[in-house]
């Protein structure tokens, strides 16, 4: 079985801040990537069916409290 950086990111501890502006340290349970995709044209036979898009993943951070946390990117999920 071979680790993803995700299955690295477990059990790593977070600096969050709440919504009341409040800093906590949490564990990460999982880290689960996202993807979006936005077609910017009609699928036509023109195309092939297959409409220029624009993709993007965010991640999805589960704490073991329970709570979640989206980033944009995974450079933004800083542990220490």
């Amino acid at each position: 079985m071979s680790l993803t950086i995700y299955d690295l990111l477990k059990g790593k501890h977070m600096l969050v801040e709440t919504n009341m502006k409040v800093i906590v340290e949490l564990e990460i349970k999982e880290v689960e990537e996202i993807t979006h995709s936005q077609n910017l044209e009609e699928a036509t036979q023109k195309n092939d069916w297959w409409p220029k898009s624009n993709d993007w993943s965010t991640f999805k951070v589960t704490f073991t409290n329970g709570a979640t946390k989206e980033y944009n990117s995974i450079t933004q999920i800083k542990v220490h």
